[in-house]
């Protein structure tokens, strides 16, 4: 991946992850606003596995399936980890935020791995459905 676009990436990853500990929508904000809101995390942790899929790849063998147990494993760690922190700055907890943050980092490793073709063309077309009915579902109520 050329610099620009890499540094791009990161500048949108950066900013995304510092809007998490932000105080974002509360219970009087439209509910497209608090919806809007929510898809942060599935475009945080979408841009959080491109950037492990092209800059770490090196220190995990190059399988898809590795390259999703890994991108699932940071995408549980930092997830529960901002969950945590989130109550500091007087945000509260939400599973559907974990959910979300899979559906982005899942999404990454399904649409981008360098190795998606070595998989079953059924089932990673499957996943592909799954993970684009996932992100509707969670669009949805913003639209």
């Amino acid at each position: 991946m050329k610099l620009l676009p890499k540094l791009l990436l990161y500048a949108v990853f950066v900013t995304c992850l510092i809007f998490l500990f932000v105080d974002g929508p509360t219970w009087h904000s439209p509910f497209s606003y608090q919806k809007a809101w929510d898809l942060g995390h599935i475009l945080l942790f979408f841009i959080g596995g491109i950037l492990l899929l092209t800059d770490f790849r090196k220190y995990f063998k190059d399988t898809f399936l590795r390259h999703l147990l890994i991108v699932v494993i940071f995408t549980l760690i930092l997830g529960l980890l901002t969950e945590m922190i989130q109550v500091r700055f007087h945000r509260d907890p939400d599973l559907g935020d974990l959910v979300r943050d899979l559906i982005g980092g899942c999404a990454a490793v399904v649409f981008f791995s360098p190795r998606r073709q070595d998989f079953s063309g059924k089932l990673l077309k499957s996943f592909k459905i799954i993970l684009i009915a996932a992100f509707l579902l969670e669009a949805i109520p913003f639209l």
